[in-house]
Parts: C-alpha cells; structure tokens; sequence
C-alpha cells in the first residue's frame, strides 16, 4: 500500500520532468561508473540543460513552469537514489518524504487543486471547490 502511494507521488513528479531528460539520464547512467563521480558527471549538466531545454526547445515561456520542473528533476534524482546515495547522510525514506512534500507544491504556485480521480480517489476533492470555471490540473498546464 505504502510502495503504491510512493509511486503514485513519483508518477505525478516526473509529469513535470521533460521525457526527454528522464530518458537522457537513464540512458547515461548505464554507461557511466557507479560512483559518486560518474552520477555527478551526468547529473550537475542534466540539472543545469533542464531549464535551458524547457525554455528553448519546449518553448516554455512561463519562469515559474520552469523553476518548478527543474527542481522537480533535482527531487526526482533524490527520491530514487542519484548521486546522493553516495552522501554518508542519505537514507531512502528521506527520498520518498521529499517526494511527497514536494508534490505540494506544484498546485500552490499554480493555485489550481487536483481534480477528482476515478477509483479509489473519486469524491476526494469537493466539486464545489474545483467547478470555479475552466480550470485545468497543474499536470496539464502547459
């Protein structure tokens, strides 16, 4: 149950994260040592193109957009490991905590609230509050 709830909150951040970024490092992380050097040789550029590419290549105009999914990207490589696994401080609930602090954040800077979920979620969230007009989800601002 507690595993289902975390990757709900992973699912939802890295919605924020562009894909071509998640596959960069993906890709990259096979290649270079697993070592605190080879994880900061990939991460420190990815962290630092990920504004770059949403603003030039995305064509993502808004600054709070972008702030947001960099740092998005940042608790991403927390929340599964990254480099800082190799930090004598780290512990892996540390990751899943801030995972889960962070996806507040999203829909306060935005000012939009989660709409109602199908499932398990449904009824969640009241209609009256979120039926203000033609709001989307921050998921889905663009």
């Amino acid at each position: 149950m507690l595993e289902n709830r975390f990757q709900k909150f992973l699912e939802n951040l890295v919605k924020l994260i562009p894909a071509e970024i998640i596959a960069l490092y993906a890709v990259l992380s096979g290649f270079v040592p697993q070592t605190m050097m080879g994880q900061l040789f990939i991460t420190i550029p990815l962290f630092l193109i990920t504004p770059l590419y949403m603003y030039f290549a995305m064509n993502i105009s808004k600054i709070s957009q972008v702030l947001i999914s960099s740092i998005a990207f940042a608790v991403w490589l927390f929340a599964i490991g990254g480099p800082f696994v190799f930090f004598p401080w780290y512990e892996g609930w540390m990751g899943g905590a801030l995972l889960a602090l962070y996806t507040l954040v999203p829909p306060i800077v935005y000012q939009t609230r989660l709409p109602a979920y199908e499932g398990d979620n449904e009824g969640l969230y009241d209609k009256k509050l979120t039926a203000s007009g033609p709001r989307k989800s921050w998921r889905e601002i663009n």
